[in-house]
């Protein structure tokens, strides 16, 4: 067993799903599902951009599934080569989490002979926006094969559509050269935000003709870029093409070691070593690669949803076990990034504000679900009784306040732990002021115990419902309104040594 790959060799449609999560690769900016190359979307195919969303219609509001530009699928004749083909042989596909390099090889019994494909991918860490593919075909009798390879826009969508294709460009290049451009100019259905996404492929043609025991190669580079990558004013979709373009110049195997080199970097710093369980030790690393592949390095001012970029669940939300579980390593391991944790909160102050004002409330309450305005995602019925099959209402967004304690915990665990007091500066100090203040405008005073009480709330683990006084929620509250208070006692202390 290699210590850093995890392997798979079913077909079945549960391990088609569950590969799809197992396997993913991701750079902070993108995610892709662990899927072979000729998977539809009934196989849940996933391209997810790091703080895109859309809603349609009333159903809930998600990240978007972009078209899949690394789509390829053979046939011979009306014959499909997928894994659910009675004609698969062998399989197997298997995951390097050191590198984030998702491989695959599987054999097909077509017309008396044997079709072998293999691939790899990567989401290049070094080139946030590009994606990069070679793919290998091999038949053991000579053998005409058509070819399917474009950007696949029948996507699977929890909750959709979400796009639009406003234009499809496509450029056949020069009559001397062998790629072949597509591009697809997309606008979401909600907001109009437009994206592009592109793929240079090196090959012409649907038709091709293998000779027994010769390898044919495909290598395929693909770009997404959206409106808020605009550089200075470049249109993405020159962007977009001028990433591929480039990524053809620079070649496969370059980027793979560009993309290993920066790996190597992460690993420097975030490895965490466990002597003397070889076991615990791989499994560690494996969440670890997930983690790091999910880590919003890429882009200012985004965190890590609750199922990271690999898939629309959870509607792709920011919770607060992203500040108390997932930020403690970053903080310890690449400050910067938790510090971009940080600025996601910030960013979205006005959405915790506007939370609170709707409740009757002052200051901020941040959302229990998530996006990228700061406002509650979280829908009022949730779950369905078992019995009746009625949606039943629940109170997650409602009650469970101790979501802004974790905020502010976090921002004081960074400045104590970096000494970086600039982020107190940058909006920081107003986040723990504003959730301090709904704390003290959300608490109840009873006259008869002369103390200030927390009712009808929810504590961290959501089966305690609507509860007056749980532990773990008043401590933290306490926290906040002690750290706020300290900081303002600081703060008027400085500006009066100032004036004087």
């Amino acid at each position: 067993m290699n210590s850093w790959e995890i392997e798979d060799s079913e077909v079945s449609g549960e391990s088609i799903i569950q590969n799809g999560n197992r396997m993913f690769c991701g750079n902070g900016f993108m995610g892709y599902r662990g899927t072979v190359d000729e998977a539809d979307k009934s196989d849940m195919t996933g391209l997810i951009v790091n703080g895109i969303y859309d809603r349609h219609e009333d159903k809930w509001r998600e990240p978007v599934n972009f078209p899949n530009p690394l789509f390829i699928k053979l046939s011979y004749k009306d014959f499909e080569l997928t894994l659910k083909s009675p004609e698969v042989r062998a399989h197997t596909q298997r995951l390097n989490f050191r590198y984030g390099l998702f491989e695959r090889k599987t054999q097909w019994d077509v017309s008396g002979g044997k079709i072998t494909v293999e691939s790899q991918r990567f989401l290049s860490m070094c080139h946030r926006n590009l994606m990069c593919l070679k793919y290998q075909i091999t038949s053991s009798k000579n053998i005409t094969l058509n070819i399917k390879y474009d950007i696949d826009t029948e996507v699977y969508d929890a909750n959709g559509p979400h796009f639009k294709i406003e234009k499809r460009i496509l450029d056949d290049g020069s009559d001397n050269s062998q790629s072949f451009c597509e591009t697809l100019l997309c606008k979401t259905l909600e907001t109009q935000s437009e994206f592009v996404v592109s793929r240079n492929t090196s090959l012409k043609g649907t038709t091709v003709n293998f000779t027994a025991g010769v390898t044919k190669s495909i290598t395929v580079y693909s770009a997404i870029f959206t409106e808020l990558d605009d550089k200075l004013n470049v249109d993405i979709y020159d962007l977009a093409l001028d990433e591929v373009l480039k990524a053809e110049k620079i070649g496969y195997e370059n980027l793979l070691d560009e993309h290993k080199k920066c790996w190597d970097e992460i690993w420097e710093d975030g490895d965490v070593i466990i002597e003397g369980d070889e076991e615990s030790q791989r499994n560690l690393r494996y969440s670890l690669y997930h983690l790091q592949s999910i880590a919003p390095r890429q882009r200012k001012a985004l965190s890590i949803p609750a199922r990271g970029l690999s898939a629309q669940t959870y509607k792709g939300a920011v919770f607060w076990d992203t500040e108390l579980f997932i930020f403690p390593y970053f903080l310890y391991t690449e400050p910067a990034i938790a510090r971009e944790i940080i600025e996601y909160r910030i960013k979205t102050l006005n959405g915790a504000k506007r939370k609170a004002a709707s409740y009757g409330y002052e200051g901020a309450f941040y959302a229990w679900e998530s996006q990228e305005s700061g406002d509650d995602a979280c829908s009022d019925y949730n779950v369905v009784d078992v019995f009746t099959e009625r949606p039943v209402r629940t109170y997650f967004k409602d009650k469970q306040i101790h979501i802004n304690a974790a905020i502010v915990y976090a921002i004081c665990q960074y400045v104590e732990i970096t000494g970086d007091k600039t982020i107190l500066e940058s909006g920081g100090y107003e986040v723990i002021f504003e959730c301090a203040k709904f704390y003290v405008s959300r608490c109840v005073y009873i006259p008869l115990k002369n103390r200030y009480e927390l009712h009808d709330v929810i504590g961290p683990d959501e089966y305690h419902e609507r509860v007056n006084n749980n532990t773990y929620t008043n401590r933290m509250v306490l926290y906040t309104l002690q750290k706020a208070l300290d900081f303002a006692t600081a703060l008027s202390e400085e500006k009066n040594s100032s004036i004087e």
